[in-house]
């Protein structure tokens, strides 16, 4: 089992939101730790990725150590 999944939630079959909300879902797969990744991370979106239950929200074309530092968090807050 993974401990942090990063999720491209602009899937164009069975998007990320979906998928985040299945993990969320089951209880073998709640504890993973998801980060939202879109090309377009609004306040909206941040909030939308919180109540959904993921563990940060980043932009896609964010900085190596920023996305680092995010999944440092997301797994330390397990």
């Amino acid at each position: 089992m993974p401990d942090l999944l990063l999720l491209e939630m602009d899937l164009p079959v069975l998007d990320g939101w979906q998928v985040a909300r299945s993990l969320k879902a089951d209880a073998r797969t709640e504890v993973i730790a998801v980060i939202a990744m879109t090309s377009r991370p609004d306040q909206a979106f941040r909030v939308g990725a919180t109540l959904m239950g993921c563990a940060g929200a980043v932009a896609k074309d964010c900085s190596p150590e920023e996305l680092l530092a995010r999944a440092r968090e997301a797994i330390a807050d397990r």
